[in-house]
């Protein structure tokens, strides 16, 4: 059975973390990170020593103070003090957004807000995690709607399929129609050309799918706050945007596209992700590693596993 040892590196290589954990998470932008070996998460500042007292199961980023953690099989919220913001009372409990954190209880979502108090009632089937300062909720017939921060209905139950709002806009799957709407619940994009969204709006354009590639097969391509088609060209896959570049796949390999569709960085990884801090995470032969915005290599293939921590850092593990 394969075990990877974790650790963290910066883009010269040089060691932050020598490898010797069972696991390391991101690094929030306090200089705390999450850690575990032998079953048991805690938190440690980069130099090794102790940053927040307390042992848990799992133990998840800081995120502008606080962080979920969770203790037999139940989730709750801890400060960097190590005090409990909400005890571990949840079975479910994501991070806090716009001071709101989608939770589960007993098999039925709400939110809460930082003081762990009740923002909308746990009675719903199931919940995403709030943006742009609204949360879809599923209520027990299966039909999606929307509320604000206040826990307000902005947007009726009537939806069956839903994405998250993205620069004001989400998709959305309904009996009376289909398209991108507002924070108003309006109808402002109908799909014309193409069936789908695929991860919704990024850097002003939206990935959607079941576009026509030929007479015998569907593919992806991109739109515009309007509706028009950005991009002529059609892709048998390929994702939204970030810093530019969107991933695309060919032959089983991928690379990367630019906002004209013209291909600057050649499909010849095994993985690929999203660019973050201009930098994107790949796989080549076998081995992980980074490369920049025009495909030079910024940080060589020579872990089983790399993920960017922060900007600057990295988590990078081996086999042991």
């Amino acid at each position: 059975m394969s075990h990877k040892k974790w650790g963290l590196v910066d883009l010269n290589g040089n060691t932050v973390l020598p490898l010797h954990y069972d696991f390391v998470n991101q690094v929030s932008e306090n200089g705390i990170v999450a850690v575990r070996n032998s079953g048991v998460a805690h938190y440690i500042y980069l130099d090794g020593t102790s940053a927040v007292p307390g042992e848990f199961d799992r133990a998840l980023p800081f995120y502008w103070g606080t962080a979920v953690v969770q203790q037999d099989g139940l989730y709750g919220v801890i400060n960097e003090a190590g005090e409990w913001i909400v005890e571990c009372q949840y079975e479910r409990l994501s991070r806090f957004n716009s001071d709101l954190a989608a939770v589960r209880l007993n098999d039925r979502f709400g939110y809460i807000n930082r003081k762990g108090e009740v923002v909308v009632p746990l009675v719903y089937k199931d919940a995403q995690d709030i943006h742009e300062g609204l949360g879809w909720l599923q209520d027990l017939n299966g039909n999606w709607g929307c509320v604000d921060t206040a826990g307000k209905v902005r947007i009726p139950f009537k939806y069956q399929e839903v994405e998250r709002f993205g620069e004001s806009l989400a998709f959305v799957v309904g009996s009376d129609h289909t398209g991108f709407i507002n924070s108003s619940g309006e109808l402002v994009i109908e799909p014309h050309g193409w069936s789908r969204s695929y991860g919704g709006f990024s850097e002003n354009v939206a990935c959607v799918m079941g576009v026509r590639r030929d007479e015998y097969s569907w593919g992806y391509s991109y739109i515009d706050h309007t509706g028009q088609f950005t991009i002529t060209k059609r892709f048998k896959e390929v994702y939204n945007f970030s810093c530019e570049r969107a991933m695309m796949q060919t032959k089983k390999r991928w690379g990367y596209i630019n906002k004209l569709g013209k291909t600057i960085i050649p499909a010849v990884y095994e993985f690929a992700d999203n660019f973050k801090f201009d930098i994107g995470v790949v796989k080549y032969n076998g081995k992980m590693g980074c490369i920049g915005l025009d495909g030079e290599t910024v940080f060589p293939f020579e872990y089983d596993l790399v993920w960017i921590a922060r900007e600057g850092l990295l988590r990078v593990a081996i086999e042991s």
